[in-house]
C-alpha cells in the first residue's frame, strides 16, 4: 500500500517541479522498500529547492506521515511549502 502512495506522490511532485535526479534517487529507494527513505527524498528535496506544493501534495504527505508512524515534527517544514502556496 504504501509503495503505490509514494509512486503516486512521486508523479505529483514530478509536476510540481521535482528534479528527474531526485526522482530516480526515490524510486530506487522505493524499488528496495526503503519507504521512508523514499518519503525522505521527496520532502527534503522538494523544501531544498523551495518547490511549492498544492493541497493534494500535502494532503498526500500528512497522510504517507501517519501511515508510516512518522513523526509530523520532523516534516513540519511541508506547511511553509503549502502555506506560501496559498
Amino acid at each position: 500500500m504504501e509503495k503505490k502512495r509514494l509512486q503516486k506522490l512521486l508523479e505529483n511532485a514530478k509536476s510540481l517541479g521535482l528534479d528527474q535526479h531526485s526522482i530516480d534517487i526515490a524510486n530506487e529507494y522505493l524499488e528496495y522498500k526503503e519507504y521512508e527513505l523514499c518519503f525522505d527524498i521527496i520532502a527534503e528535496h522538494l523544501y531544498e529547492n523551495n518547490i511549492l506544493i498544492n493541497k493534494l501534495v500535502f494532503e498526500q504527505m500528512m497522510s504517507l506521515v501517519e501511515c508510516m508512524k512518522l513523526s509530523k515534527d520532523n516534516y513540519s517544514f511541508l506547511e511553509e511549502l503549502y502555506k506560501t502556496k496559498e
